[in-house]
């Protein structure tokens, strides 16, 4: 899983370095950050970052967590690796705790969309930024939902909990925030 999720990132970092980077600041939450990948844009914005927690429920993870950490200077400032979810992070900091939350292909494998989104809309800030590059299901009734959906159990199974074939930009838009952007792309 580690192998895939750094070729993933190798493959979009020009587009997450355009957009990512320059929206890092204040109180960064890394939500569900797999082994780490996305603190290598932390890094470049640490001028502006005062805090950073990096969240992974995933505890088989951690010490890939804590190695990029270290490798992308983000242990300079107030350092958090937390093993709760969303809705604990929730109950220990309040709402508004965070400026930027960075939600980076994890919506495919959290157990409540909803519930997640609830919880990361409340931990923004007034004014914050949550920023979310995910796989999205196609639009219904083409070949690719079809196909989407017959090869999401293998898929599932195969990427230890990874769902195709999920309505994430739906679930993403039902929350009160603003959509400022986003791109479907199959490249």
């Amino acid at each position: 899983l580690p192998a895939a999720m750094r070729s993933m990132d190798k493959a979009m970092r020009k587009i997450k370095e355009a957009t990512l980077i320059p929206i890092i600041q204040g109180r960064v939450l890394d939500f569900g950050c797999g082994d780490g990948q996305y603190l290598r844009y932390v890094g470049k914005a640490l001028d502006q970052v005062t805090e950073i927690v990096s969240l992974e429920p995933n505890t088989n993870l951690h010490r890939g967590i804590l190695a990029h950490a270290e490798k992308f200077n983000c242990t300079s400032k107030p350092y958090q690796l937390s093993g709760e979810f969303a809705e604990d992070l929730l109950l220990e900091r309040g709402p508004e705790t965070f400026d930027t939350i960075i939600v980076g292909n994890v919506l495919c494998e959290v157990p409540d969309q909803r519930a997640a989104l609830s919880s990361l809309y409340k931990l923004l800030a007034p004014g914050g930024c949550l920023w979310f590059i995910e796989h999205v299901a196609a639009e219904k009734n083409t070949i690719e939902y079809k196909v989407q959906h017959m090869l999401n159990p293998l898929w599932c199974t195969l990427t230890d909990g990874c769902n195709i074939n999920r309505s994430t930009l739906k679930r993403i838009e039902e929350q009160p925030w603003e959509v400022n952007a986003w791109d479907l792309s199959f490249r």
